[in-house]
């Protein structure tokens, strides 16, 4: 067996989460033959000119007469198993879908939008007038967070007398300005027009349980692509595209627990805010195989309209008083958010982000193997949180931003702390980080009664960074009041050079001055850590890497790494660091000596077993 080191962690319970998916799995797949005979369930369809009377008689998508329109949905009740239509053959759906009635376990309601289906949260706006110069008016009852012509996002602006470019728009007493060189916007303006962002959300949903949305865009709302509050229990979004909203893709939130939500290879891209979002006291809930891509890039350039835009992320937990636990962030690839004006700070363009969100020590909240590469802000941010596991994660030139220095500079991976919060008890494990500003930074803002204890830091490689591959300060180096017990051991910090690790406000160019200064045993592995490539995806371990064989046995639960062909998100494989080498290695990939290729197939990171290889390594 590997031996460098072994040690288990002292919180042995907090390991149960990664198994329990697995096992959920297996059970969901018993219950489902047992609940809703396959006779009692029934398919509706939906258009948006839909005009049929009920939903028996809403039998198909080919004629508005044998489809319901959204609004007679609203008023007709569905059953557990049913499957719900949505058509794009009426065109766009510009009304809000508010959903009524949940299912059962193993019978869920479905609404399926065939992959073709559109939600928007705007309107086309028609009978425009002109208004001197190159400017044209039209009635809007509404104020739009947003305008779009012809599918491009209008420039706002704060008044009238603002509007001189294409694009230029602004809103005011019930009427909308546009400037149209072209001349009259009703004729220049026709694929599809202007549209103008007048409903808050596309979807809504709350209190339904075993709902299933699949195959939906949903964009240009004033808030958010699909919104649920306390939305109830095994809700799963899937397939789905949300985009261009005006705060959030996927926003999922409440003051009542919920659990077991699923948000699973959806892509969430150019929203003002964030991609996916799942506040209040989610539990055992999953955001896997997701792509989330340009937000907070572009709705607040050139203009701060709400001060949401300072705080960008792709995918971002926030508990908000309330428990969150149990809930993992997988698969995921997570990249180019944030819109990296000169000054921006950390928080704008995170890639996946925890804040506030303290965790339950016997069930907790997980962060693997996701792809998470050039970011605006931190690659991975632990604020203010603890009893979360960062695991296998590979993260590429993230922390761009040139606002802060110090406990305010960004970082590939963030634990920090401000105010009178704690961040505790978190673990970082085989990881690997190339480039950012900071590679690894673990602080406080230097603020009496904020702490970041017991954090433990072991099998990652973090080189690259163009300042500090490693910064720890105000606590994170052990100073006392304001930090202790954290442990950094098992690491690769890259070759020596100037100010590669900075402790304690003192920049070090050797291993052995830090660690002496540290004054615990470190087991650092030096050198270069010879990566197969330099691109996102080649970041493995090559045959002459000091990383190989050189980690510590972390013991079961956290021995999974990622395979040499791993893509993301679609094809991310594991496998066990016992079956190859004498010991483990550090960073997130496990060197097999033949290159990208593998015995394990789709489904291992979800629990399914349908798919596995019966091929022995």
């Amino acid at each position: 067996m590997k031996e460098h080191g072994s040690e288990m962690p002292p919180r042995t319970l907090n390991i149960r989460a990664i198994s329990d998916l697995a096992v959920k799995t297996a059970l969901a797949l018993i219950v489902a033959t047992a609940v809703v005979s396959e006779s009692s369930a029934a398919t509706y369809y939906l258009r948006a000119d839909g005009q049929a009377g009920t939903k028996s008689s809403a039998t198909g998508c080919g004629s508005s007469t044998t489809a319901m329109s959204v609004g007679t949905f609203q008023n007709q009740r569905f059953d557990p198993g049913d499957r719900i239509v949505l058509c794009h053959e009426g065109g766009v759906f510009r009304t809000t879908l508010y959903l009524r009635d949940g299912g059962l376990a193993g019978s869920p309601i479905t609404f399926d939008g065939r992959g073709t289906a559109v939600f928007s949260g705007a309107d086309i706006v028609r009978g425009w007038s002109a208004n001197g110069g190159n400017v044209f008016v039209a009635s809007l009852p509404t104020r739009p967070n947003q305008v779009f012509m012809n599918g491009v996002l209008g420039d706002r602006k704060a008044a009238r007398s603002d509007l001189k470019d294409n694009h230029d728009w602004f809103w005011e007493s019930n009427h909308l300005y546009v400037f149209s060189a072209a001349g009259d916007p009703d004729g220049v303006f026709t694929a599809p027009g202007i549209e103008a962002g007048v409903r808050g959300n596309c979807i809504g949903f709350g209190g339904q349980d075993h709902v299933v949305l699949e195959g939906l865009t949903v964009r240009h709302s004033n808030f958010a692509g699909f919104r649920g509050w306390n939305p109830g229990s095994h809700v799963t979004i899937r397939n789905c595209v949300a985009e261009w909203n005006w705060e959030v893709g996927v926003d999922i939130n409440g003051n009542i627990v919920y659990d077991n939500m699923t948000v699973e290879n959806t892509i969430a891209r150019n929203n003002g805010t964030g991609g996916i979002a799942l506040l209040g006291p989610a539990q055992d809930s999953s955001l896997r195989r997701n792509t989330c891509y340009g937000n907070g890039k572009y709705q607040s350039l050139g203009n701060d309209y709400s001060s949401m835009f300072q705080w960008t992320f792709g995918i971002k937990l926030w508990e908000n008083g309330a428990l969150q636990e149990g809930n993992e962030v997988h698969s995921n690839l997570v990249f180019d958010n944030g819109r990296g004006q000169a000054g921006d700070y950390q928080g704008r363009g995170v890639g996946i982000w925890l804040d506030g969100v303290p965790g339950n020590p016997g069930n907790l909240n997980i962060v693997r193997h996701n792809l998470v590469y050039d970011n605006r802000g931190n690659g991975i941010f632990i604020e203010i949180s603890g009893n979360t596991l960062v695991l296998g994660n590979v993260l590429y030139d993230n922390a761009s931003v040139t606002g802060g220095i110090n406990e305010f500079a960004p970082a590939n991976i963030a634990i920090d702390a401000r105010e009178s919060f704690v961040s505790e008890n978190n673990l970082v494990f085989s990881n690997t980080s190339v480039g950012g500003r900071y590679g690894l930074k673990v602080v406080t803002y230097g603020c009496s009664g904020c702490s970041v204890d017991n954090n433990i830091v072991k099998n990652n490689i973090i080189v690259g960074a163009s300042e500090h591959n490693f910064v720890a300060l105000f606590g994170g180096d052990n100073e006392g009041p304001r930090g202790s017990g954290n442990r950094y051991e098992f690491n690769n910090f890259d070759e020596e050079h100037a100010g590669f690790i900075r402790w304690s406000g003192i920049n070090y160019s050797s291993y052995d001055g830090w660690e002496t200064t540290y004054g615990l045993p470190a087991h650092s592995v030096p050198g270069d850590a010879r990566l197969a490539g330099s691109s996102p995806t080649t970041l493995y371990l090559m045959s002459d890497s000091p990383c190989r064989d050189s980690g510590t046995n972390l013991g079961p639960g956290f021995d999974q790494g990622l395979t040499e062909d791993s893509s993301w998100p679609a094809y991310v494989q594991t496998t066990d660091q016992d079956l190859f080498g004498s010991a483990w290695e550090l960073g997130a990939y496990c060197y097999s000596g033949t290159g990208p290729s593998s015995i394990f197939e789709a489904g291992f990171e979800d629990g399914s077993l349908e798919s596995w290889s019966s091929a022995a390594p």
